[in-house]
């Protein structure tokens, strides 16, 4: 179809802002390294690691489905006979904006409590997990999207199909 972003586009933008939030993750983990010696790599980090990964493309998937139905669906969904590519996507991310902070939100409760109460272990996949949840929604919203806007053809318009 016309105007539709390539998915292999989607798909290596979704793995470089994974990448991203590995990256600030465990980059955090390492500043805690060097400040407490007693904070080591083992398999607690590295499935809170995995876990940030599930999240970070859940997330940006989520962005990425509403961007791809909105380009589908334009006509009906923004009420245009002619939109560019710039609206599409500020519609998408508006349209999900609410859920992927609320989301992010609910789960960094979660995860500030587990962080309060754990001992040791729990401690240290909180603290991973909630500087990747926290980095995740980020990407999402504000790395993932530009991104792609950036690299798809920008400026274009779309014309709705009838």
């Amino acid at each position: 179809m016309r105007g539709l972003i390539s998915p292999l586009l989607l798909g290596a933008v979704t793995i470089i802002t994974m990448i991203f939030d590995i990256a600030v993750a465990a980059g955090a983990y390492g500043l805690l390294m060097k400040f407490n010696a007693a904070v080591q790599v083992d398999t607690i980090f590295i499935i809170a690691l995995l876990t940030v990964m599930g999240y970070s493309i859940n997330d940006t998937i989520v962005i990425f489905d509403r961007l791809r139905e909105n380009f589908i669906d334009k006509r009906t969904q923004l009420g245009k006979d002619q939109i560019s590519r710039a609206e599409i996507f500020e519609s998408s991310l508006w349209q999900t904006m609410r859920r992927s902070l609320a989301t992010g939100a609910a789960t960094l409760g979660v995860i500030i409590i587990m962080w309060f109460f754990g001992t040791g272990l729990l401690k240290m996949f909180a603290f991973t997990l909630g500087v990747g949840i926290l980095s995740g929604t980020y990407s999402s919203i504000f790395i993932a999207a530009p991104l792609v806007y950036l690299l798809s053809r920008k400026g274009k318009k779309i014309t709705a199909q009838k």
